[in-house]
């Protein structure tokens, strides 16, 4: 409206432009500077409710790039939405532009605007990847926000073609409430939107604690041992097992020979010359344990090659987690070069394994067979496993025993590392939750802006209901029935995608399975019905109050 006074007042196109631009620019510095004034204080406000919960130390300081960062994002965002806009009131008279309130004005900005808009985008992606710790999660975020905006732009599009659709119902209601979705300046793509992006992100992180918790629940506490015993001499060994099989009844007892070596080589190549994925770099990183067996461990199961044969002799052989093989490209067949105390063993692979790790037995990446390392010296790793988990009298008798007995061994009880990890688990998937509600929440803030913009179309049709005899009631259903079927199409197709994408992220990135949670799916419902509804309840409350004659006569 106001430009096109402007324009109906002799202003040129380039005089809007920059009185608009620079406007929206203040704008912006003002909500980057209250976004910066909050980045600040957020960490000062969660060292002082959760510092000494935290797994980690907080140390306070202002970063000056992560603050030059902050400021990119904002102005460079701010640009982006603001050429988009200002560049179509450039090719249209003023007429139009007072039309355009009712959204009936449809034309593209110039190709200058086109381009420019086009070029910033991609220098904001390509500001993300540069600025990322991993370049890798940076571009996969942004082909992931690209395909469900574009998902989400096409199902707000497709809403309003299957309202338009519909035969029309009974209810003279929820017949308004269907045109409004149908209708030009229809509120449907900017509410499917900028809620279904945050739903999205809700929902999929949810089912992946759902999945991840389960995962646990259900395999660890069954099949986990009850304690870790380290540093057994070998010459005890024997000694230690009766000790054990003594105390308590019928324990689960498993020993292993246990070593420290080093990978030097990996099929004749140094590990520095090879580019390993970070989920196996953690085996290149300083010493790992080794071990090795003349029978195929409780927990493996061999995938490729063959297991060696009891009292072998020949060459030395090892046997190689199959996904951690397959990153450092070793096949059966391959070598692999290992330090041990100083001197360095090559051992040709033999055999390829799968581990079940969730079992937390004894498992070694690196099996090797026994004439290999048998003479060297080492000493024993064992896993007790009681079989009544509650006797925790015997718990204390078997390890006061140990202790005595051999004071050289330590003892680690398997349940408060898991409930360690559980505490540090559940901070982290807060913290997870968190940044979706924040994305939620900026969602929430758009569909506000939303509103606010078709708020003037809004009151056009209230002033001609409420002049053909419509009550404050029938009104407010009109309304309610609209936002009741946005946020239900949005909540639906966020919990499809969010399924999807835990889906994906369960089962092929951190190798779980997949859990469906019904409440994850309740909550995504409720919060996109009880937001739809507040901001759309407030906007109608101004609706209702709007005296009919000024309007009228306006037109």
């Amino acid at each position: 409206n106001t430009i096109a006074t402007f324009k109906s007042l002799g202003a040129s196109n380039r005089i809007i432009f920059q009185m608009f631009f620079i406007e929206v620019m203040m704008v912006a510095g003002l909500g980057v500077l209250i976004g910066l004034s909050l980045g600040y204080l957020l960490p000062i406000a969660v060292k002082a409710a959760f510092g000494s919960e935290l797994p980690v130390s907080i140390e306070l300081g202002v970063g000056l790039k992560s603050t030059a960062v902050a400021i990119a994002y904002g102005f460079l965002t701010a640009t982006i939405f603001i050429l988009w806009p200002l560049g179509r009131t450039r090719n249209i008279n003023a007429t139009a532009l007072f039309r355009d309130e009712l959204g009936t004005a449809r034309n593209w900005p110039g190709g200058g605007i086109v381009i420019a808009t086009i070029t910033l985008l991609f220098a904001l992606a390509g500001f993300a990847i540069g600025t990322a710790q991993s370049q890798r999660i940076a571009i996969f975020f942004i082909a992931g926000a690209v395909i469900l905006f574009a998902v989400f732009f096409g199902l707000g599009i497709l809403t309003g073609r299957l309202a338009r659709s519909i035969p029309a119902p009974r209810s003279a209601e929820l017949k308004l409430a269907l045109a409004n979705l149908a209708g030009p300046g229809t509120l449907t793509r900017s509410v499917v939107i900028s809620l279904g992006l945050g739903l999205t992100l809700l929902v999929a992180v949810a089912l992946v604690d759902n999945s991840i918790t389960r995962d646990l629940a259900t395999t660890t506490p069954e099949k986990a041992p009850s304690y870790y015993m380290l540093d057994i001499d070998r010459n005890n060994a024997d000694a230690f097992k009766r000790t054990v099989l003594g105390a308590v009844p019928k324990p689960k007892l498993a020993l292993a020979p246990m070593l420290r070596g080093r990978i030097v080589r990996i099929d004749g190549k140094s590990p520095d010359d090879i580019k390993v994925p970070p989920r196996s770099a953690w085996v290149l990183n300083g010493d790992r344990g080794l071990t090795y067996s003349e029978t195929v461990p409780r927990g493996s199961k061999v995938v490729a090659g063959e297991w060696w044969e009891k009292d072998y002799q020949g060459e030395p052989l090892v046997s190689l987690e199959a996904e951690i093989a397959k990153d450092f490209g070793l096949e059966v067949g391959d070598s692999l070069t290992v330090n041990v105390l100083g001197r360095d063993i090559t051992a040709r692979v033999s055999n390829l394994r799968e581990l079940e790790w969730e079992s937390l037995a004894i498992n070694f990446v690196m099996t090797f067979s026994p004439n290999t390392l048998k003479d060297a010296p080492h000493n024993f790793l064992a896993t007790v496993t009681m079989t009544d988990r509650d006797d925790i009298k015997g718990e204390a008798r078997l390890v006061q025993k140990l202790i005595s007995q051999f004071p050289g061994v330590t003892a680690i009880r398997v349940k408060d590392a898991l409930d360690e990890f559980s505490r540090v688990f559940a901070r982290i998937m807060t913290a997870i939750r968190a940044a979706g509600l924040i994305t939620l929440l900026s969602g929430a803030l758009v569909l506000a802006g939303a509103l606010a913009t078709a708020q003037r179309r809004r009151i056009y049709q209230s002033v001609v209901l409420k002049t053909l005899g419509a009550t404050r009631g029938r009104v407010i259903a009109v309304h309610f029935w609209e936002y009741l079927l946005l946020a239900s199409v949005t909540a639906g197709f966020a919990v499809l995608l969010g399924a999807l994408g835990a889906y994906i992220v369960a089962t092929r990135i951190i190798d779980v399975g997949f859990s469906f949670a019904v409440g994850p799916v309740m909550t995504a419902l409720a919060l996109s019905s009880v937001l739809v509804i507040l901001f759309g309840a407030i906007g109608t409350w101004r609706v209702l109050n709007v005296r009919p004659m000024p309007y009228l006569r306006s037109e």
